[in-house]
């Protein structure tokens, strides 16, 4: 819970601004057996006990640091984590690598005969042949671009005067 690992009844008596009679009275109704000396140790379990009866305000507090202690300790170990399976991978022979991985696929290559018939999508979704005619007039179909037209005139809208 804390940083330390076990306190003095005193010393939790002052922090918290109350009696040690009073935190002794406590730490009996919560079942503990503890002397009346002010030199007690208080362990953190009755540290914890006492903050969540006597002072919610510092037992949220504590709450709220041993969860952010939690998460910062699991962070780090997952950097570490990270950092030796890079460690790993740069130090490992790139042709074992290759080995425990899953094979290469090798590309899907077609071979085509120049006088088969291939449509393919042109400028504007214009349908064009392969060279070897096949078209049913004999005609390529060939579509035109737009006119181009200066930036400026494109930035602004409006058409410029020739």
């Amino acid at each position: 819970m804390a940083a330390r690992k076990t306190r003095k009844l005193f010393q939790v008596a002052k922090e918290l601004k109350l009696a040690t009679s009073t935190l002794t009275d406590e730490l009996i109704d919560l079942g503990y057996e503890v002397s009346k000396a002010q030199m007690t140790p208080i362990d953190d379990e009755m540290y914890g006990k006492l903050l969540e009866r006597l002072a919610p305000e510092k037992w949220a507090e504590l709450q709220a640091e041993a969860e952010r202690d939690a998460a910062e300790e699991q962070d780090r170990s997952a950097q570490k984590f990270r950092e030796e399976e890079l460690q790993r991978i740069l130090e490992s022979d790139p042709k074992e690598t290759e080995k425990a991985g899953a094979a290469k696929p090798t590309p899907f290559v077609r071979h085509l005969e120049p006088d088969e018939v291939i449509p393919t999508a042109g400028v504007d979704g214009a349908t064009m042949e392969a060279a070897s005619g096949g078209g049913e007039s004999g005609e390529e179909i060939v579509a035109e671009a737009p006119p181009v037209r200066p930036a400026e005139t494109v930035a602004t809208g409006e058409r410029e005067e020739t």
